[in-house]
């Protein structure tokens, strides 16, 4: 209960992030305990309208649902298993990528990027691109890191913002602004201010990414940190405490861009390596790049979902196969093999409904308060990874329980009837 509510009343994203793997998982361990209880209010719900639709095969499958709660419970418990962790592990990591591409897309509203091939750009870079004819204004990027402060018990990432205000750069500021980021100056977002218990014109004490301990004045709260990070430092603040003094990316807004580009290219002799692209083609490659650094999640999902699909068939196909005799014994009190297998179908059927709405049901409650405290939204589920895991769950069970099924019906009902489970 404690991990459910701080997982559904937290506004901060990394604490929404770290808890809703665990609360997948707590939720899955509950619906296995509870299991039979959800077989028996299952039975009583579906119970009448699937005898109305189907009076043989569906009336034998919710009596059996209501009657044998155990066997369903232990059929279903590994494809909520399967749906729930695939689903959290997966749209968690999708739900974080697309909140994060979109604020990115929004705070870059500049005409141009300079980047670089090499190991960043030299500070006199942007300077340089100051003083080119038809640059409107100009700002300067560049990734850091502060040690455990400012309400964080680890790393803060966060950006060393050279110029100020300008360049098409839009943080969203909600108190303040980020053309007094100069001297002592640190502007935060509006997670890190919260945690810290930080407004515009308090000091707070930082860990600079040296280790090094100091103070600083917040001179800005915004709320785009996903796009960011935690903190935007002023170039003075973070000098000496570097590992290296150069840039990382240049922003220029202009009103001329395919003119300026070419005079911005024109520098190209003077910094080696140096490369102007539009925003568009900027934003783009930054979501390459993040795709690329994400490759582990999917492969892991991958893996989790191979193996929590042999815990399915085996444990299906071991229930199916238990169930020799009391086939045999409906066909030898006048069922026939149709209606067998119609209430085998319809038990399948309920076995996979229950199996995958409960998986989904608590990715849900995982999943929700994560995008919540990411931008107030929805999760992003891309439509062909869900249908991949729901629809591979489905089909991995419904073979698992209709292949031993047709077996064991090729068999007598007296031979059948005679054997041990």
């Amino acid at each position: 209960m404690p991990l459910f509510a701080i997982s559904t009343t937290t506004s901060t994203p990394e604490t929404a992030a770290a808890t809703s793997e665990m609360t997948a998982i707590c939720l899955v361990v509950a619906v296995g305990f509870l299991g039979p209880i959800v077989a028996r209010v299952a039975a009583r719900v579906v119970g009448p309208p699937l005898a109305a639709v189907s009076p043989v095969g569906g009336f034998l499958a919710s009596a059996n649902l209501g009657a044998a709660t155990r066997r369903f419970s232990s059929a279903s418990t590994p494809l909520v298993l399967t749906v729930a962790l695939s689903c959290t592990l997966l749209f968690s990591t999708t739900t974080i990528e697309h909140a994060t591409s979109q604020e990115r897309h929004a705070a870059l509203t500049g005409q141009l990027a300079i980047t670089t091939t090499g190991p960043g750009l030299p500070p006199a870079t942007l300077a340089d691109v100051h003083a080119t004819p038809g640059v409107r204004s100009a700002v300067a990027l560049t990734s850091t890191t502060l040690g455990p402060s400012l309400g964080a018990g680890d790393t803060v990432p966060a950006q060393i913002l050279a110029g100020g205000q300008g360049g098409g750069l839009d943080a969203g500021v909600t108190a303040g602004s980020l053309g007094a980021l100069h001297g002592d100056a640190i502007a935060l977002g509006r997670h890190r201010a919260a945690d810290a218990h930080a407004h515009v014109g308090d000091r707070v004490q930082v860990m600079l990414g040296d280790g090094t301990r100091t103070r600083a004045t917040v001179v800005a709260i915004y709320r785009r940190d996903l796009a960011f990070g935690d903190a935007l430092l002023a170039p003075e603040l973070a000098a000496s405490h570097q590992t290296t003094p150069l840039l990382g990316t240049v922003l220029v807004q202009t009103n001329h861009p395919a003119a300026v580009a070419r005079r911005l290219e024109g520098l190209g002799p003077r910094y080696p390596g140096l490369r102007v692209s539009d925003r568009a083609s900027f934003a783009t490659a930054r979501d390459a790049d993040n795709e690329m650094n994400h490759w582990f999640g999917p492969q892991f999902v991958g893996e989790i979902f191979a193996f929590t699909s042999i815990a399915v068939v085996n444990t299906l196909l071991m229930i199916a196969l238990r169930r020799r005799r009391e086939l045999g014994l409906l066909r030898l009190v006048g069922g026939t093999g149709r209606q067998v297998r119609s209430m085998a179908r319809w038990e399948a059927a309920l076995i996979i409904a229950i199996g995958l709405g409960l998986g989904l049901a608590i990715s849900a409650v995982a999943l929700l308060p994560l995008s919540h405290a990411l931008n107030g939204g929805l999760p992003y589920i891309p439509a062909k990874p869900f249908a991949a895991i729901v629809g591979g769950t489905a089909l991995l069970a419904l073979v698992a329980l209709a292949l031993p099924t047709r077996h064991m019906l090729r068999s007598r009902p007296v031979e059948a009837i005679g054997l041990g489970e």
